[in-house]
């Protein structure tokens, strides 16, 4: 039987490897609708909170403004998102969907709804259940929760 650290290890490097995978399969499964995941992401950020400004996407994404900017200006040029003026902030503009992004949005939606099914009709072939579904979901919120307070601590050093 696996040490607590390194189960908590091999939790980690299959978050990684899920999450690279999930980035390879959204590419694929859009790439005839010029999305790439990241963009896909801001996307789905904006459809669920609405028009936000680069450095909001960028804190509730845990990443840096800069790297929110270059998907942003992706998103501007594809004609998926558009800049409006922020009233609370004249030099921080708000990044709203366009009907083009609201389009697009509903067409991934949709994609991945259908992928989503085949996958968890994989995942109950493979033996899992719902239960173990909702224990891993409870794990790895738990794993973020804990790495979060390191951080806010300080203890990310």
């Amino acid at each position: 039987m696996p040490s607590r650290k390194q189960a908590l290890m091999s939790l980690i490097h299959e978050i990684r490897r899920s999450f690279q995978e999930l980035g390879q399969y959204s590419n694929a499964l859009h790439k005839d609708l010029d999305v790439n995941a990241s963009m896909r992401a801001i996307l789905e950020f904006l459809a669920e909170h609405g028009p936000q400004t680069t450095p909001e996407i960028a804190k509730a994404k845990s990443v840096t403004r800069q790297h929110i900017q270059t998907i942003v200006d992706q998103l501007l040029d594809g004609g998926f998102a558009e800049q409006r003026e922020n009233p609370a902030h004249k030099r921080s503009h708000l990044i709203a969907l366009t009907g083009k992004g609201r389009h697009i949005f509903s067409t991934i939606y949709q994609r991945e709804d259908i992928a989503l099914s085949k996958i968890g009709n994989a995942v109950k072939r493979a033996g899992s259940t719902q239960a173990d579904i909702s224990a891993a979901t409870a794990t790895i919120r738990a794993l973020r929760d804990a790495i979060c307070q390191q951080e806010q601590h300080g203890d990310a050093q």
